[in-house]
C-alpha cells in the first residue's frame, strides 16, 4: 500500500469541505445551512448537495456489506473444509 504523504483530508478544497459540513450537520444534528426546518425549505443546491452524499454513503456502506459477506463466506467455507 503506498504511503500518504498529505493528509487526505487537506487535499479537499474549501468549497467541498463547506459542502461536506452540511452533510454531517444535517446528518448528525438535523441543522441545515440556511435554517430552514426541513431539507425542502432549503435552495435546491443544498438539497442537492446531501442528496448526492448520502447516496454515495449509502453505495459505500453497501460495497462494504458486500466484501464483508464475502469474506465470512470465504472463512466458513474454508472452515468447513478443514473440520
Amino acid at each position: 500500500m503506498p504511503s500518504l504523504r498529505r493528509c487526505p483530508w487537506s487535499q479537499i478544497d474549501p468549497e467541498t469541505m463547506m459542502m461536506v459540513s452540511w452533510f454531517t450537520d444535517w446528518r448528525d444534528y438535523k441543522i441545515l445551512p440556511f435554517g430552514g426546518a426541513s431539507l425542502s425549505e432549503e435552495p435546491a443546491f443544498v438539497y442537492a448537495v446531501i442528496h448526492h452524499a448520502s447516496t454515495v454513503i449509502r453505495e459505500i456502506e453497501t460495497e462494504q456489506a458486500r466484501k464483508q459477506k464475502a469474506e465470512l463466506d470465504r472463512s466458513m467455507k474454508k472452515g468447513r473444509r478443514h473440520g
